[in-house]
């Protein structure tokens, strides 16, 4: 859908009757970005918790991003010292692999405390055939058994451009429904604040 088509959209979704006049830049578009940004969460939490679901949905979740899905070569940018500083575009991680001594290997995602605990039990400690990394603060940190690597080839979800007049949503036709309904129920949320702001005036106007 176009943004136009996307705004016609959500008013077919928005409860009218109580709602104040919408503008397109001050309710529409932030609401459609906001809505953007919920579905990349919601199914970006879905594809950390995979072996929850079917294959089925795996396979659906990953369809409603993979405009979003960037794949790099084997390189080497922003590597130092088993370090990787990620693109300004990255969002978040779906894999890493790394070359250590000349042999592919695939990085295990890992939270900083669970990496802790990894090292107070050896057969668990990350090394250069299972290495482990985490992500903080705009780096990747490759743990690995005391190898370097060399090279690394990265998957990971970019951050869509902002949804503008002239520029709707990068994400797949399909989920362009669900945003509509989510921008709809954004935008009922700010007007039912807007109406209770609007009552607790009126009520101190009459005292």
């Amino acid at each position: 859908m176009t943004t136009a088509e996307l705004i016609d959209r959500i008013e077919f979704w928005l409860d009218k009757v109580s709602a104040p006049r919408f503008t397109e830049t001050r309710h529409y578009l932030p609401a459609l970005n906001i809505a953007q940004r919920k579905f990349i969460d919601d199914r970006y939490g879905n594809i950390k918790q995979q072996k929850r679901y079917a294959f089925e949905l795996n396979a659906k979740v990953k369809a409603d991003l993979n405009t979003l899905v960037v794949k790099t070569p084997f390189q080497t940018t922003g590597l130092v010292a088993n370090v990787i500083t990620v693109p300004n575009n990255f969002n978040y991680d779906l894999g890493l692999q790394v070359k250590i001594a000349g042999k592919i290997h695939t990085s295990g995602d890992i939270s900083v405390n669970e990496l802790l605990e990894t090292f107070e039990n050896s057969f668990d400690a990350p090394s250069d055939e299972e290495p482990r990394h985490t992500y903080e603060n705009r780096r990747i940190t490759v743990e690995t058994g005391g190898g370097t690597v060399a090279e690394y080839r990265m998957f990971y979800l970019r951050y869509p451009l902002p949804i503008t007049a002239g520029q709707t949503s990068e994400l797949p036709e399909h989920t362009h429904e669900e945003l509509a309904k989510l921008a709809a129920a954004s935008i009922e949320g700010t007007v039912e604040d807007y109406n209770k702001q609007q009552a607790v005036e009126k009520e101190a106007q009459s005292q």
